[in-house]
């Protein structure tokens, strides 16, 4: 046998194989940098109270504005040009899809759509782009909320953790979806002070004209708001139910 020629062959092995591994652990770093941490990992980063835009809803007028005075307020706000906004009227003129994107140079770095029913403004919602903030920063910049819901969800592809923050008095839901798919399969067990939120929605004041334009209930039947809980006092004490609903099952039980 010839042992030159073996180890040979084996150096190479072992050569290929570290260098395969090498490969698959750059690979794994590279798609780390691009693919959005959850909602749930990771350590929060700084996050100014200014990207929550609290005083620039105070420009907007929920269940009144016209799609026209949500135009001329966002040009107004923004100082972009008609042309810089996503107009979708197709379907209804009355109740167009409104759309605009920023960067945090230019406003609070963030994604904007708007909702109309019957020809007012229903709903202003948006998406910010990295750094999201963490549950604490929400609540150092805008104090606890009024109420809260948190509950497990599923569907054919993943499970899902999904917590909102409700403002009655300044018309805001704060929302944060954590997603088994994202989270290695594997979603927390409890809220915790480092969970990130995503989505921020701005309505008009009050519960039940949250609840109307959020579709939970109607002017005719009331709002639908059995799932809220009051805030519990702290983060540690959010409690998280295994469907939305299951507090109103109770609360019909009782």
């Amino acid at each position: 046998m010839n042992c030159d020629a073996s180890v040979s062959r084996s150096l190479r092995k072992l050569f290929h194989a570290s260098l395969s591994a090498t490969l698959l652990a750059l690979v794994g770093l590279v798609l780390a940098a691009c693919i959005p941490l959850p909602p749930d990992f990771g350590s929060p980063q700084p996050f100014p109270c200014d990207r929550f835009g609290e005083s620039l809803w105070q420009e907007f007028n929920l269940g009144v504005d016209s799609p026209d005075d949500l135009i001329t307020t966002v040009i107004k706000l923004w100082g972009f040009d008609r042309e810089h906004l996503r107009i979708n009227d197709v379907h209804d003129s009355d109740n167009p899809g409104i759309g605009w994107s920023d960067n945090i140079s230019s406003g609070l770095g963030a994604t904007y759509s708007s909702t109309f029913r019957d020809g007012q403004l229903k709903l202003i919602s948006f998406w910010w782009t990295l750094p999201e903030p963490a549950l604490t920063q929400v609540i150092e910049c805008l104090g606890p909320p009024d109420y809260y819901s948190a509950a497990f969800g599923s569907t054919q592809e993943a499970r899902s953790l999904d917590l909102n923050f409700w403002y009655t008095e300044k018309g805001f839901v704060v929302k944060g979806l954590a997603s088994s798919q994202l989270a290695g399969g594997k979603l927390p067990e409890a809220i915790t002070p480092d969970f990130r939120m995503d989505l921020f929605m701005v309505l008009p004041t009050g519960l039940e004209q949250m609840a109307y334009s959020r579709d939970f209930g109607s002017p005719k039947n009331g709002p639908y708001v059995c799932f809220l809980k009051p805030w519990p006092g702290s983060i540690e004490a959010i409690k998280i139910e295994d469907s939305l609903f299951d507090p109103c099952n109770d609360s019909t039980s009782d």
